[in-house]
């Protein structure tokens, strides 16, 4: 029996954040903020991830990657990224929020 690795980003979603609301900049309007811990893989700009919330899920793209400084938690950074649109993620903490790569 052969065992089957995968490699495919994945990461689990601990804060959402309104960037229109932060960064009122017109560059940023239509943007949301995530701090992300990263399970497995990499985080690339321009990359299409899976947004999974407890009852929804969309294709979202990664535009900016911003990291965090927290010696305690390496491997959380913050993605911007486009708003889904078929729901409104809310804002604050998260729980049960995951993003996949494709």
């Amino acid at each position: 029996m052969s065992k089957v690795m995968s490699y495919q980003m994945a990461g689990t979603v601990l804060r959402s954040i309104n960037l229109d609301a932060l960064l009122p900049e017109c560059s940023h309007q239509g943007r949301l903020g995530l701090d992300v811990r990263v399970v497995n893989g990499k985080l690339s700009i321009g990359q299409q991830v899976i947004l999974r919330g407890p009852t929804s899920e969309e294709k979202i793209s990664i535009i900016g990657i911003e990291p965090l400084v927290d010696p305690n938690n390496p491997r959380v950074v913050r993605i911007h990224c486009t708003k889904p649109t078929a729901f409104a993620a809310p804002e604050g903490n998260l729980h049960g929020w995951t993003i996949v790569g494709e």
